[in-house]
This record gives structure tokens, C-alpha cells and sequence, in this order.
């Protein structure tokens, strides 16, 4: 029999561990702390689309199950195996856990957003790596499908498994977010959508 793994969330209002484990723990700004030598990727731009990295990193365990990259999608969620499970209407947010396509992600803001990339203005998603076992995914000034003056700053960091206190697999860390205009997720949910854990669960 297969063990059954879960996860638990907190959030740095009342968890000191709670944190990016990088620096002094706070929100990483690649293009500031390299002095602009992580930029965002031209590859990386559109809507209804998602992209893989981090393929020569160790292995990142995700309920039980080892891979060997991390996919992450213009909608605010990272997802594994997204050839098999990037599938539905991933532009709409779903409560966690939910059996239906997509599945097995980490919905740091799952919203129905697009990528413009503007290489001028640092716009868009970069991706950096620290060592074998830590791979930051961050998003700059996201917007709404279509276009919009709102925009959203958020990052998810994901590091290899370590069960040891305090020490944290999956981060999502936020950089001047303000307002969204409608419902969306923030949590974590399994390859078939039968186990889920959520901070926001399709709400405002």
C-alpha cells in the first residue's frame, strides 16, 4: 500500500518560518538582486498556455510522486506533469480539491490572467535557480486576459522535499499586490483532485 501524502499551510502573519528561505526571507526581485542579469523570459508570453523548467534541478516531490520539471501556467498556478494535466478550462479558478482538469498544481493566483511580455519594462516571468534543490518562478506586473491597468507581483519558490521544521517545499510570496476583480485560488491540490488544501478557495 502507497503512503498517503498531504500538505499544511500557513502564512507569515502568524508563522516566523513562513518565509522565502533566501536572504533575509523576503519577496525575491530577481532583476533587482542580479542587477538585471535575471530578466524576464521572451519565451514566455500568451494566453491558455503553460511552460516547463528547472529540468537539471533534483526532482521535486509532489504528493509522493518525484518530477523531474515544474510547469507554470499565465492563469497563477504551477503545475506538474502538465502534458497529462493541463487540460478543462484552466482559465477558470477552481475551489480545491475539484476531480476536473486541471489538477495536480499549486494555485498561487489563479486567476483568468494573460502574459505581455515587454522586455523594456521587465514584464513578464523569470526563472532562476540557487543551487540544485530551490527553483523560483516569479511574475511581474501579470495582467488580466485582455489586457488591464491592474497588475499583480507574485512568485512561487520550490524547493526539493525536506521534512525537517520549518523547512518549507512550496512558497508563494506576494510584491505589491493590491485589488482583484473577481473570485480566485490560492491553495494546493493532488493528481486526481481528491486531496486539497486552500487559503482562498475560489473566493474574493
Amino acid at each position: 500500500v502507497l503512503p498517503v501524502y498531504d500538505y499544511v499551510m500557513s502564512t507569515s502573519a502568524t508563522d516566523p518560518y513562513c518565509n522565502t528561505g533566501f536572504g533575509d526571507g523576503s519577496y525575491i526581485d530577481l532583476y533587482g538582486i542580479t542587477g538585471g542579469a535575471i530578466a524576464t523570459n521572451p519565451g514566455v508570453t500568451g494566453d491558455t498556455s503553460y511552460w516547463t523548467s528547472f529540468s537539471t534541478a533534483n526532482p521535486v516531490n509532489f504528493y509522493g510522486v518525484e518530477y523531474s520539471s515544474v510547469g507554470f501556467t499565465d492563469d497563477g498556478f504551477a503545475i506538474f506533469d502538465p502534458a497529462t494535466n493541463y487540460s478543462g478550462s484552466p482559465w477558470v479558478p477552481q475551489a480545491v480539491p475539484d476531480a476536473d482538469s486541471p489538477n495536480n498544481l499549486i494555485a498561487g493566483l489563479w486567476q483568468d490572467m494573460e502574459i505581455f511580455y515587454d522586455a523594456a519594462l521587465n514584464h513578464g516571468v523569470s526563472l532562476a535557480t540557487a543551487g540544485p534543490d530551490m527553483r523560483v518562478i516569479e511574475f511581474d506586473e501579470i495582467q488580466e486576459y485582455g489586457g488591464s491597468a491592474e497588475t499583480w507581483n507574485f512568485e512561487f519558490i520550490i524547493y526539493s522535499r525536506d521534512d525537517t521544521p520549518g523547512y518549507y517545499e512550496f512558497i508563494v510570496a506576494y510584491d505589491d499586490l493590491d485589488t482583484v476583480a473577481g473570485p480566485l485560488t490560492v491553495g494546493i491540490e493532488n493528481l486526481d483532485g481528491t486531496q486539497g488544501i486552500a487559503l482562498v478557495n475560489n473566493a474574493d
